[in-house]
């Protein structure tokens, strides 16, 4: 199965065949577990995925044998739903009409979902109160007062004392030793939903379900930090905590009425995201500065996030050395910019300049890298490329952002440029984006049909005798709905 030995299994016809024989057995569980293996292999393999997310006949086997054997309770067999997950993960991370032909096993997977994520919590609840009852024994052996543990409620009658359910690692029926093999069903499970949910019709649909609320709980419970949780390590924990922010940033997406994240969650999420902004792993940033954009899309979540801190959090990120967080920053800070109530409280954090020296920054690097493409061949030429574009990209987000936080001084006697911007940063703005103003002068394609219509906006606000001009309706048009790329599991 390794490198191009999926080619062989393909072309013997040998994928079929997997499948087939888990479907003409479907209650033997060692069967289904040894074909799912095979399968979550070459599932990686582009033309695997097509066959098993085109043929709805064979992802119906899949689905019947994850019915079979994965029910939501004790008996679920998890290695199995592990496998399943992985490869349907994989099915529905490019293929909408794979995710279209797994759309009857959404109620299913959901309450998957809900089981397991109750089944984590006590784990986890196990694993802290276990830690905490180790501590209290060392200190009795040593003749100390045991201390109140964080997250652990102390039994009747005893001052901070673990009880003695969690004193042997078990809390409501879940060991500490399960948190490493549930959070690793959980980071495929919730992989899989968050794929399904880049259709519509499957995310307005999981968006509403009541299960969905696991998402939160699973977000409030796990480390910002990386750190071990009784037998998960650091990097399992930090593989579902990014799924589950990416799962999030793709349900936020949909602002239905009926949107379990977006109703009366909306404030902790809000809470949680803004945490997530000071995550060490520069992909759960990215995620949480998505989700934040979705959200930042309501008058509500942006007045929380003012009040949370969340705004010079993402302020800070502009000096990211990425230009994927730096555009994901922007892209919440746009609809934060275009909302005239959190105007002041943007200025008092001096958000114009900051944005501006951003904008500049990014298209050094986007003409860095185009000058460094040329002449070089092959994959060096395409890595300068791929760099300069996302690069692109940030510059257009902070353009547009600018857009609003100029546009904002519109009624004022002076012009904005002048009153947000000194004479140096206003030159340097101008001398930058004039060549941005025709299509001709581009280098990436992503951007040629923005452009020249977000720089020539700029620019006019950034003259005297062009800004009073725009009027306040047209300035601020450059609000944004963000939705994330589709996540690649790391395994």
């Amino acid at each position: 199965v390794i490198g191009g030995a999926a080619n062989g299994f393909v072309v013997c016809g040998a994928v079929e065949v997997l499948c087939d024989t888990m479907g003409a057995v479907p209650f033997d569980a060692d069967v289904s577990l040894a074909c799912a293996r095979v399968l979550a292999k070459l599932s990686l393999d582009a033309e695997v995925q097509r066959r098993l997310g085109t043929n709805r006949r064979l992802a119906e086997i899949l689905l019947v044998t994850m019915k079979a054997h994965c029910p939501p309770d004790s008996r679920c067999h998890e290695a199995l739903l592990v496998r399943l997950s992985f490869v349907l993960g994989n099915l529905t991370a490019c293929s909408a009409a794979s995710r279209s032909n797994l759309a009857s096993a959404l109620p299913a997977l959901l309450k998957l979902l809900s089981y397991h994520t109750a089944a984590f919590l006590r784990a986890v609840a196990s694993a802290q109160a276990g830690n905490a009852g180790f501590a209290a024994k060392a200190m009795r052996e040593h003749s100390l007062e045991p201390l109140s543990a964080p997250g652990v409620v102390a039994s009747s009658g005893c001052s901070g004392t673990p009880s003695e359910a969690s004193m042997d690692g078990s809390v409501g029926g879940a060991a500490a030793s399960d948190v490493g093999g549930l959070s690793d069903v959980l980071t495929k499970l919730i992989r899989l939903i968050a794929h399904l949910a880049m259709n519509e019709a499957e995310g307005v649909a999981i968006s509403r379900a009541h299960e969905t609320a696991s998402l939160l709980e699973l977000l409030a419970a796990l480390p910002l930090e990386p750190t071990p949780l009784g037998n998960a390590s650091p990097l399992a924990l930090e593989e579902l905590r990014l799924n589950t922010t990416s799962a999030v940033t793709n349900l936020s997406f949909y602002s239905t009425g009926d949107n379990v994240l977006l109703n009366d969650a909306h404030v902790l999420l809000c809470q949680l995201l803004a945490q997530a902004l000071t995550y060490p792993n520069e992909e759960g940033v990215v995620e949480a500065a998505r989700a934040i954009g979705n959200l930042s899309r309501t008058a509500a979540a942006r007045q929380s996030l003012c009040s949370l801190h969340a705004s010079e959090a993402l302020l800070l990120l502009l000096g990211h050395s990425s230009a994927s967080v730096v555009n994901a920053s922007c892209g919440a800070l746009v609809n934060l910019a275009g909302d005239p109530r959190c105007l002041s409280h943007l200025s008092s954090l001096r958000a114009t300049p900051r944005v501006a020296e951003a904008m500049l920054l990014q298209l050094e690097t986007m003409q860095a890298a185009a000058s460094r493409s040329c002449g070089e061949g092959g994959a060096t030429t395409q890595a300068y490329e791929g760099y300069g574009a996302v690069a692109a990209e940030a510059a257009l987000m902070a353009a547009k952002t600018l857009c609003n936080l100029l546009s904002s001084g519109l009624d004022s006697d002076t012009c904005p440029g002048e009153h947000l911007l000194d004479w140096s940063a206003r030159h340097a703005l101008t001398t930058a984006l004039a060549p941005l103003a025709t299509k001709q002068t581009l280098t990436w394609k992503t951007d040629a049909g923005e452009w020249p219509h977000v720089a020539w906006l700029l620019m006019s606000l950034l003259r005297p005798e062009g800004g009073r001009e725009q009027g306040r309706g047209e300035g601020v048009v450059c609000k944004e709905k963000r939705r994330t790329v589709e996540q690649v599991c790391k395994t």
